[in-house]
């Protein structure tokens, strides 16, 4: 580069335009702004999809802008085929299950939906009535992060229902129904399964404390139970022969449902094996 006799930068080339100080400022401000809006924008931003596929519960339920009082209810969500979904669950009191076609975060439930009859509290069944009327006029859905959770959020025109993702990973369970070889028998037993995060699950049969190891996938609802660690105690005739069927139905369980409070322990061929009522965490 050639500099001019004074030792300075070349006094020809592309002229700079002129900024006054006022443009400038306008300028600064400006980009200041953008600045703050792109990161106001991005900040705890919950990235929304699509994929309801799963076991959810009920944790929030609003009509007209108004939050209702919400009984137990959950809801499992499985693809039958592209855009198809069987959809079934607890609504408080019964059983409940139809079918939901979707197209994106559109969705369309088919009419019949089935429920099975039983009475509850006056307070329940009112839930009830109104949570399924929601459901079979639902009108769109998504599911998204939120503070580490997954939740799924279904919309009418003019109620809107949260659920919660629902996995055996830190929950507990106590018994009340064992297949004594035909069916389940409900059982007064202290024996129960509390599933870490960390593939071990620790409990007791009504006697004796256990320690195994358990793989599950949370999608495919299979669970398997591996060889682990058990104390030695004895108990009454009737404690031991509990026991027995306890861990003889356990190392046979290939699948589980979560309906509700209750986890049902399932066999390769589908029977029931072992059921629980879930157990609140202090």
């Amino acid at each position: 580069m050639r500099r001019n006799g004074s030792g300075g930068l070349p006094s020809r080339g592309m002229p700079m335009p002129s900024i006054n100080s006022g443009n400038a400022i306008r300028l600064l401000a400006t980009a200041g702004c953008a600045l703050i809006f792109s990161c106001a924008s991005t900040k705890n931003v919950a990235k929304e999809t699509v994929h309801p596929t799963g076991d959810w519960e009920l944790i929030h339920f609003e009509k007209s802008g108004v939050a209702r009082q919400i009984a137990v209810s959950t809801l499992t969500v499985e693809e039958e085929k592209k855009g198809e979904y069987s959809v079934t669950g607890f609504s408080g009191v019964n059983d409940f299950g139809g079918k939901f076609t979707a197209n994106g975060t559109a969705v369309s439930p088919a009419a019949n939906f089935i429920s099975t009859k039983m009475m509850g509290p006056k307070a329940a069944m009112e839930f009830e009535n109104e949570y399924l009327a929601f459901l079979t006029s639902a009108e769109s859905w998504k599911t998204f992060a939120e503070e580490g959770t997954e939740v799924l959020e279904i919309a009418s025109k003019d109620s809107t229902a949260r659920f919660r993702k629902m996995t055996l990973e830190g929950t507990s369970w106590k018994i009340n129904a064992i297949n004594t070889g035909n069916a389940l028998v409900s059982v007064e037993s202290d024996a129960m399964l509390s599933f870490t995060d960390n593939g071990e699950v620790n409990g007791n049969t009504g006697i004796n404390i256990i320690n195994f190891p358990y793989t599950v996938d949370n999608k495919s609802h299979s669970i398997k139970f591996s060889q682990g660690q058990i104390t030695m105690m004895a108990g009454s005739p009737e404690e031991m022969e509990t026991e027995k069927l306890f861990l003889d139905n356990l190392v046979n369980v290939k699948n589980y449902s979560l309906t509700g409070k209750t986890l049902t322990l399932y066999s390769e061929d589908g029977a029931a094996l072992l059921s629980f009522t879930k157990q609140d965490l202090l």
